[in-house]
């Protein structure tokens, strides 16, 4: 997971946060919480201590798609990112928490989610571009810039999608980075197009890349994958019912094929290194390599996570 810093409040008040662009809220751990979770964060906000706190007197509750929820009061604060950005803005501080998996150094997430009036959005004003861009690396410093991109982490030109390709009941619904896809497959082989969604959310709040069962079952087979249950017990990575992991060799061959995802005609292809993940067996303790894949039929999506966006 990737974090970052704001501050909230007058004289300022620090949080690393997950900059997360599947929702749209802006939370903090209240001073007041006494949930483990809270306790764990290195940071808590304080609303008495802030000469700009005022209380909406609003209860606010929120719950992720893994299940994941969090409630608390809002406020209206100072907000701010480094030196240049800063705006006052509707906040929640947190004060009961349910299934979060929150990391020491997270003190809660800030939504990046095109929302109307959303914190985040409330930035755009003061910005001659109102747009933002990632560079997320595994071992070096990543960065979130805002306002812009930074060219050196690309090379060729920039593609435009249109948003707006989710709907519900017939309406589109307005809120996430989404895209259409036109099709996925191995190394551009049409005939292992695995588009069973036409439709990809991309969430820098989502670890994983998260597709269909039958989808994801074949990237994992198709790379030879051994697929392991919830009880640890080897199943057919193209079962029906989803594998809980994906094991491959540490040091597969170059000329392995790429997962190609064409969004509208842009190719944009990740190869298996890109999908492997270095973890730590819980049977054996020594090192293994995962697929970074999720496999779930919950979402009418796709969900191109930090694995995609990497």
């Amino acid at each position: 997971m990737w974090t970052g810093e704001i501050t909230l409040g007058t004289p300022s008040q620090a949080f690393d946060v997950d900059f997360d662009t599947g929702s749209s809220a802006l939370w903090v751990p209240s001073s007041s919480c006494t949930d483990p979770a809270c306790l764990v964060s290195k940071s808590s906000y304080d609303p008495d201590a802030s000469s700009t706190s005022t209380s909406l007197g609003t209860p606010f509750e929120i719950e992720y798609g893994d299940g994941e929820k969090v409630s608390g009061l809002e406020y209206n604060d100072v907000f701010s990112i480094g030196d240049h950005l800063s705006t006052t803005t509707d906040l929640t501080a947190v004060n009961e928490v349910a299934k979060l998996q929150s990391c020491a150094s997270e003190s809660g997430i800030l939504g990046m989610a095109p929302t109307a009036d959303a914190p985040f959005e409330n930035l755009f004003p003061s910005l001659t571009f109102a747009m933002f861009s990632f560079y997320l690396a595994s071992e070096s410093l990543s960065e979130l810039v805002i306002g812009g991109v930074d060219r050196e982490y690309y090379e060729g030109c920039l593609s435009w999608h249109d948003l707006g390709q989710f709907t519900v009941d017939g309406s589109t619904f307005e809120g996430f980075w989404d895209v259409a896809i036109s099709s996925i497959a191995f190394d551009n082989d049409a005939e292992t197009d695995l588009k069973s969604k036409p439709v990809a959310i991309v969430d820098s709040g989502t670890s994983f890349l998260v597709g269909p069962t039958s989808d994801v079952g074949k990237i994992a087979a198709g790379y030879d994958a051994v697929c392991y249950d919830s009880n640890n017990a080897i199943q057919d990575c193209t079962s029906s019912t989803p594998f809980s992991v994906a094991v491959i060799p540490c040091n597969p061959p170059s000329s392995s094929p790429s997962v190609i995802f064409t969004i509208d005609t842009t190719p944009l292809p990740i190869t298996l290194s890109d999908l492997s993940v270095t973890t730590v067996s819980p049977d054996t303790g020594e090192h293994i390599c995962i697929l970074s894949l999720q496999a779930s039929d919950d979402f009418g999506f796709w969900i191109l996570g930090d694995t995609w966006m990497r």
